[in-house]
């Protein structure tokens, strides 16, 4: 250790877990949940430095920092929680919370820092150390804190953010101070940091990107015109100025900053605050800034004016959109006050309150809330390849917060499949300053409406009133609820007799607040009162999803089990596949832990597995048109469940299952061996209608993978037994989609008119345009109009597809109809926009590990940018990406990369490598059986060998190209070779 202290409350070098045990003996019931930023400061080279000198002279320096300690810790409104030697744990947040309690324990750090350079030490220090250096650490998070004693310091904190504090502390250097990026959140603007770093601390399960504080910067825009004011104050005449922006804007947070370097600069600072709720007195800030000032039989104008003679005077009013008119009346007289040092602030929600009743309106500094268009520009820029539905979850949840969209877009940045957006959870985890911005404003409402905001945060984003009067005991209308709108937090719905958090985000920090107890037992109030409610109101939508939800809260597995089923299922029949989706795993995840708790239990291995094939196949539904690699351990899962029971039933199912989503994710070979596997076990058992479906999934997995000899006979036989058995009620989906993949195949072949023919027949069988099936029918027939030169065409099915990708939420079919869209606009146009949209749409994949056709989109592109200016690299990275794909049987845009490439290299004269991509290219096409891919090499190795010799014999060429189009009717390429034949 370079220090020869040891640390408080078991965190210094120790593992999390004993840190939780050190907490044993606490009593939780006095203990609260509090969100804190935690500093901790130790001496460096304390052991060396104590080694070297009298203990009475170590004496005097643990004397002279301690003193240091609480003074600068004072000054920022830190509370000391323990000093043990050289050490120090500092906390801020408590007993008062305040939206900058990272700014204030940064500032406190930067000013301790000082102070220890500056101590003056007798002797001087002599050897290796010569001057006093602390190293910091700062972390905010969730902290259980409890009453402590003499042994434990004033305070006992429970939880890993002490652990991480300590540990930041640990690696920091010598006079260093490491605070979390998480913990700094926006007020990074405030300091210059160094280059972040990414720690991985002991005992600290991820790693934690830090950032090394070295100073203050040079004020903002906003903060010059705060202190042009002032400037006016300081030379003796009253000046005022309001700040105005909706919550989460960051106008306290500029406050604060002002109001501080007001203070270093020698002015008196005086604070009120407004309040809507009705007991609220009249000229209530004023009152408030009087009883902090000695007892004076003068007004407060008298004082004030005292006052200043001495020194300049800041008055600072929030929520200043709540002041009564007295107050109003009030302001303007001290407005006219002659020859006075004054500075008036506020901080309002809107312009409206500080411009009544004055003699001329406030100079108003605006910090407005971006519009829609502006939030999405701002996530586009710092999520680049955002999906829509990420983009319209994050720009909801901001609510033209510029702070909240930061926020959503870095945690979205670190969770690339938006597991946390989908799963409705937030992204609060690592949003320390957003925590700490929303507690501190919850902790100054009166208790019963923090109590009711924490109940209302237990119920969800959104509540039914009769739901939120039958847990909260108050009208949905009452005066209590109606001042929660003013403050931002809960406002009337959309829909008529439904309440709403305004910021999704803002629930999550509360709802995290709630004790675990307390929680429990309103999740279970909340599901009683739901199942109430659906006794009555049996046609309730969305009763089966909140039940699911709040009996899982309440640890009433079997029940949350049971409804998230029910209301997975009803998902499925409204296509809405993503709810359906996120209900399956809520319930495996429900089975998970009951089988847990059933480990010596009545729960055997056979009825896990059946429970678990039973929901999984339901999961691999939802999967099919929306799939996610991360879910492939769960349909693996039940094949382990099956082999382990011993049930051959099971084993053929669970393996259909893994095998489809295999093809769903672009995995060819793989699909086809698993389906190998499952038609044997379906055939051995029996299982006539299985077996149907695997000869199926066998045939589409034999088209992904391009083995068209094989996959063609096994479409027939599926198609046949289909139709044979076919009700005739309902869309037939399988039958569609194998005819679907027939025509793919045959469109492939250059069999266009047939293959067409099969694709009309399948639109038929799922009539209107609201399934997800039909959007992969119109996508797979844009992808062939394409290959025919069909652009108009092509563009209207792809954006079809688009738009039915779109309504079902499946990521999958929007991506691709947006790919294929953006490629027949391309060759239509010629935008480059076009181009910059294939590359989204591919993008929007990639977080689920779909791969999916994906050559077909590394192939639009290698084309596209190949015949734009300065796009080589961008051609030659996706043609090496249609090359991987083709390593795993994905060969649909593999020839049209090598064409790509063939172009580029005649363009530079490299004759020898045009001559290898154009060989390649014919290569692709021979593995795929596709006709049209060699016609188009034809009129390729014709472009090539005119860009390389302009004199070259190219007619013969254009001839058999030509002849191959109108056999196919492909009219565009003909005429393309028309062209060539005339120049």
């Amino acid at each position: 250790s370079r220090r020869s202290s040891t640390f408080v409350c078991t965190v210094k070098s120790h593992s999390p877990n004993v840190l939780q045990a050190s907490f044993a003996n606490a009593n939780p019931a006095s203990a609260r949940r509090l969100y804190l930023t935690l500093l901790f400061a130790d001496l460096s080279g304390s052991t060396q430095l104590a080694g070297s000198m009298e203990a009475e002279h170590y004496a005097d320096i643990l004397a002279q920092l301690r003193h240091a300690y609480y003074d600068c810790l004072s000054r920022h409104g830190g509370t000391v929680a323990r000093i043990q030697g050289d050490g120090l744990l500092a906390l801020f947040g408590y007993p008062q919370a305040r939206e900058d309690d990272a700014r204030r324990a940064a500032e406190a750090a930067l000013d301790l820092h000082a102070a220890v350079r500056a101590l003056h030490i007798e002797p001087p220090l002599i050897g290796a150390v010569r001057h006093l250096r602390l190293h910091t650490g700062i972390h905010a998070g969730r902290v259980l804190l409890g009453e402590g004693d003499t042994v434990r310091g004033a305070f006992e904190l429970m939880g890993h953010v002490p652990n991480v504090a300590a540990r930041l502390s640990d690696a920091a250097q010598a006079d260093e101070i490491l605070i979390s990026d998480a913990t700094l959140g926006p007020e990074r603007a405030l300091f210059r940091t160094g280059p972040s770093r990414r720690l991985v601390l002991a005992g600290v399960t991820e790693a934690v990107v830090a950032l090394p504080l070295l100073d203050r910067v040079a004020p903002s825009p906003a903060l010059q015109t705060l202190e042009a004011a002032l400037a006016t104050t300081r030379a003796g005449q009253v000046s005022a100025i309001a700040i105005s922006a909706p919550t989460g804007l960051g106008k306290t947070r500029l406050a604060e900053e002002f109001l501080r370097r007001a203070q270093a600069a020698g002015c008196q600072v005086h604070r009120g605050y407004c309040e809507s709720h009705l007991g609220t007195r009249p000229l209530q800030p004023f009152l408030q800034i009087m009883q902090a000032l000695p007892p004076s039989p003068q007004p407060l104008a008298e004082q004030l004016t005292v006052l200043a003679q001495a020194r300049p005077q800041v008055l600072f009013i929030d929520d200043w959109h709540w002041a009564d008119d007295a107050s109003r009346h009030q302001l303007e007289a001290l407005r006219q006050l002659p020859g006075t040092a004054l500075l008036l602030l506020l901080a309002t929600r809107g312009t409206e309150a500080s411009e009544a009743a004055a003699a001329s309106p406030l100079p108003t500094l605006t910090l407005p809330p971006l519009s829609d268009a502006e939030a999405t520009a701002s996530i586009s820029a710092l999520l680049p390849a955002v999906n829509p539905f990420a983009l319209q979850q994050i720009r909801a949840g901001a609510a033209g917060s510029p702070l909240f969209i930061e926020e959503l877009c870095h945690c979205a940045a670190h969770d690339p499949a938006q597991r946390l957006l989908a799963e409705g959870r937030g992204l609060t985890q690592s949003a320390s300053w957003l925590n700490r911005l929303i507690e501190a404003r919850v902790a100054r409402l009166p208790p019963v409406q923090a109590d009711l905001v924490r109940s209302a945060s237990v119920i969800g984003h959104q509540m039914p009133v009769w739901l939120f009067e039958a847990v909260t005991g108050h009208a949905g209308d009452s005066a209590l609820v109606r001042e929660l709108a003013g403050l931002d937090l809960i406002f009337p719905g959309e829909h008529a007799g439904t309440l709403r958090f305004k910021h999704g985000m803002a629930r999550d920090v509360i709802y995290d607040a709630v004790g675990l107890h307390q929680r429990r037992a309103l999740h279970k109030q909340i599901a009683e009162a739901w199942t109430l409610h659906a006794a009555h109101q049996p046609a309730a939508d969305d009763a089966c999803e909140a039940l699911a939800y709040h009996f899982d809260a309440a640890g009433l597995r079997e029940l949350a089990l049971h409804y998230a089923v029910l209301a997975g299922d009803r998902a499925m029949a409204a296509s809405a596949l993503d709810r359906a989706h996120a209900q399956f795993r809520a319930a495996l995840a429900c089975l998970t832990a009951i089988g847990s708790q059933d480990q010596g239990g009545h729960m055997t291995i056979a009825e896990m597995a059946k429970q678990w094939n039973a929901i999984s196949q339901r999961l691999g539904l939802a999967c099919v048109f929306n799939p996610n690699r991360a879910d492939l351990p769960l349909f693996q899962r039940a094949v382990a469940l099956a082999q382990a029971c011993g049930d051959p039933g099971l084993l053929a199912h669970a393996t259909y299952w893994v095998s489809y989503i295999h093809y769903a994710l672009g995995d060819a070979l793989l699909a086809v061996e698993y389906a190998g596997r499952a038609l044997l076990l379906a055939q051995s058992v029996g299982n006539d209608r299985l077996a149907a479906q695997v000869v199926a999934t066998l045939g589409q997995a034999q088209v992904a993978a391009a083995h068209y000899d094989s996959a063609l006979p096994l479409l027939d036989e599926a198609i046949a037994i289909k139709r044979a058995h076919r009700s005739g009620r309902g869309a037939a989906v399988g039958l569609a989609y194998s005819l679907t993949c027939k025509g793919a195949l045959l469109g492939d072949r250059g069999e266009f008119s047939d293959g067409l023919a099969c694709m009309d027949e399948a639109l038929q069988l799922v009539p209107g345009e609201a399934h997800e099936v039909h959007a992969s029918i119109l996508g797979l027939r844009a992808a062939m109009l394409l290959w025919q030169g069909r652009w108009t065409e092509a563009l209207d099915n792809a954006t079809r597809a688009q738009g039915i990708g779109e309504q079902v939420r499946s990521i999958f079919t929007l991506s691709m109809g947006r790919a294929a869209a953006s490629y027949a606009r391309w060759m239509l146009t010629g935008e480059p926009a076009a181009l910059q949209a294939i590359q989204d749409a591919s993008d929007w994949l990639s977080p689920n590990g779909i791969t999916l056709f994906r050559s077909l989109n590394h192939g639009w592109l290698a084309d596209g940018f190949a015949h734009s200016s300065g796009r080589r690299a961008e051609a030659r990275l996706h043609a090496a990406g249609a090359l991987r794909r083709m390593h795993a049987h994905d060969l649909q845009g593999g020839a049209m990369a090598c064409r790509a490439m063939a172009g580029l290299s005649a363009r530079e004269g490299n004759a020898s490598a045009t001559k290898r991509w154009l060989a390649r290219a014919d290569q692709v096409a021979d593995r795929r059986g596709a006709a049209h891919e060699r016609a188009v090499n034809l009129l390729c190795s014709a472009q090539v060998g005119r860009l390389l010799d302009p004199a070259a014999p190219v007619a013969e060429l254009l001839d058999a190209a030509s002849a191959e189009f109108m056999r196919m009717g492909m009219a565009w390429h003909l005429g393309q070779a028309d062209a060539l034949r005339v120049s």
